[in-house]
């Protein structure tokens, strides 16, 4: 970025409304030009910001059901509930992703592309994997380094008896203490559902479940006692991508 960007950009950080910044940073380390950041300021300084709010951020962490200009932001169908994982995380750090599916531009609507786009994904991350078995959680991370811009490098990380399971609930618990989403894999006698940690308090984890589209707090308790079908549907955390190398 070139020192004139650089200034412009400082300029309209320290212009913007206290709950706009942190989508026009966002949009900085997504990797945006400073043009396109620029726009964005003035976009979104033209709209109040319950729009801003709306449009910028698919999945927040408000409990209960999730819902996007009308639609509910639930998965498409029964195998895709890693790929709208997927999309709640890239779309949470990029604004201008999140805007691309927000913004209308066809008869369908917002519900059309945001299924026609978890179809995609699917597609996109399940290169090796068949389709009809959801999505491997390497394919997660491929298409996360290949295809998520301004999400960085995430690893996966099984839960492997009593004290991997233990250890696994601490990397979660951190990486949520940073500001990391964290996609967790639960399941019964085998692997089977994705959702999503946003962040977590006294209370437990506020995660997102993708087949109801909901947000529910989750008891870190549950989580080691292996009893979270009350809340996923699935007893067991079998595995976790956590952030960083």
């Amino acid at each position: 970025m070139s020192a004139e960007d650089g200034a412009a950009v400082r300029a309209v950080l320290a212009a913007a409304r206290a709950s706009d910044r942190g989508h026009l940073r966002r949009a900085l380390a997504a990797g945006h030009p400073a043009a396109e950041v620029l726009a964005l300021a003035e976009r979104i300084a033209a709209h109040p910001p319950d729009w801003v709010a709306t449009r910028l951020r698919l999945v927040d962490d408000e409990l209960g059901p999730r819902y996007r200009l009308g639609a509910r932001l639930d998965q498409v169908d029964a195998t895709t509930c890693g790929t709208a994982v997927l999309l709640a995380l890239a779309t949470g750090a990029d604004p201008l992703a999140a805007l691309e599916l927000t913004t209308p531009d066809d008869d369908a609507g917002f519900a059309g592309r945001f299924d026609r786009r978890q179809q995609l994904v699917h597609r996109q991350s399940n290169l090796f994997w068949p389709r009809a078995l959801g999505t491997s959680p390497y394919g997660m991370t491929r298409w996360l380094a290949r295809r998520a811009t301004g999400v960085g490098p995430y690893r996966v990380r099984w839960a492997c008896g009593r004290a991997g399971l233990d250890r696994l609930v601490g990397e979660v618990d951190r990486g949520l203490a940073a500001g990391d989403p964290v996609p967790l894999l639960v399941g019964a006698r085998l692997p089977r559902h994705y959702v999503l940690a946003l962040g977590a308090n006294s209370a437990g984890w506020r995660v997102y479940e993708p087949s109801s589209g909901e947000v529910r707090v989750v008891p870190v308790a549950a989580v080691r006692r292996r009893r979270l079908a009350p809340w996923l549907g699935f007893d067991r955390l079998y595995a976790a991508l956590l952030p960083g190398p």
